[in-house]
């Protein structure tokens, strides 16, 4: 039987932090400081966010994807073309001379 429950994520003391902080630089930098783990409290990404940015980076992806293989299928006609140019000119030479 588990009887584990969810933890909650620690929260920082800021009073703590504060005299930590303002013993060692001083009381601007530690305001400054603590100021800066404000982020600590605002939403976090849920699974659905992640969700959905997975979904978007898989769609953006495939359209690279599709973008790549034209660029390369149009890159190969040209080599091809300018192969055959190239044996066709040499052709013409060698019946020339």
């Amino acid at each position: 039987m588990d009887m584990s429950f969810e933890s909650r994520p620690r929260l920082i003391d800021r009073l703590r932090l504060f005299q930590v902080v303002r013993r060692r630089f001083g009381e601007e930098d530690a305001e400054a400081f603590v100021a800066a783990f404000q982020d600590e409290f605002s939403p976090v990404a849920t699974k659905d966010d992640l969700r959905e940015l997975s979904q978007k980076v898989s769609a953006d992806m495939a359209a690279l994807h599709g973008e790549m293989r034209t660029e390369i299928n149009a890159a190969m006609v040209k080599m091809i073309g300018a192969t055959a140019l190239i044996a066709g000119i040499a052709l013409a030479i060698a019946r020339l001379t």
